[in-house]
């Protein structure tokens, strides 16, 4: 899992094609092979600070999407969170029947793909639309970037729960608050 995600799960697939992780990846396995912790750990978890890099995305028409690519190494913590807690994670995800975006193992060109997939979009917006007698409509064009780290331990645990187990190593929403954290200049909502 941990060499898909730096492999194939570093760079947005919509970036140009000579842009590849593949050496990154192959460079991070090496050293995690011959035991060694490739970027430092304080007392309380991974402590290097960075910003994402900002890549604006054409669009049809004249709008753009933005997206951030991380510091190598705050991808790195991430990466490594992910592959060290997938079950966890997976626990997670199985709580909830609504979401179309599950993410599973992809066995082609990307780390991670949706479950279901982009082509289930259609037929479940006309079951959910067929069945509701409301509709609600929002632009999540910004939603990543404005997510509020800590609500991630609250979703996962409770509020309660995070709140009393602030630390990094006291649970797994903790530990995703602090890595996301991290790799935005420790700010608690993406820039």
């Amino acid at each position: 899992m941990l060499e898909k995600l730096l492999k194939n799960g570093y760079f947005p697939a919509e970036l140009p094609v000579p842009f590849t992780a593949e050496s990154y990846g192959d460079a991070l396995l090496k050293v995690i092979n011959q035991n060694i912790r490739p970027f430092s750990y304080g007392n309380r978890g991974p402590n290097y600070i960075s910003i994402c890099a900002k890549y604006n995305l054409a669009r049809r028409g004249k709008l753009r999407r933005s997206l951030a690519i991380p510091n190598p190494i705050n991808y790195f913590h991430i990466s490594q969170l992910l592959a060290n807690n997938w079950a966890d994670f997976e626990l997670v995800y199985a709580r909830s029947n609504q979401s179309l975006s599950k993410p599973v193992v992809d066995n082609s060109s990307r780390a991670l793909k949706w479950d279901k997939g982009f082509s289930a979009l259609p037929d479940e917006k006309l079951r959910t639309r067929t069945a509701s007698k409301y509709l609600l409509k929002a632009d999540i064009a910004n939603f990543y970037s404005t997510i509020y780290t800590h609500s991630i331990p609250w979703a996962i645990h409770s509020k309660a729960v995070a709140k009393q187990n602030r630390y990094f190593q006291n649970n797994l929403g903790n530990k995703i608050d602090l890595v996301v954290r991290n790799g935005q200049d420790q700010q608690t909502k993406g820039k």
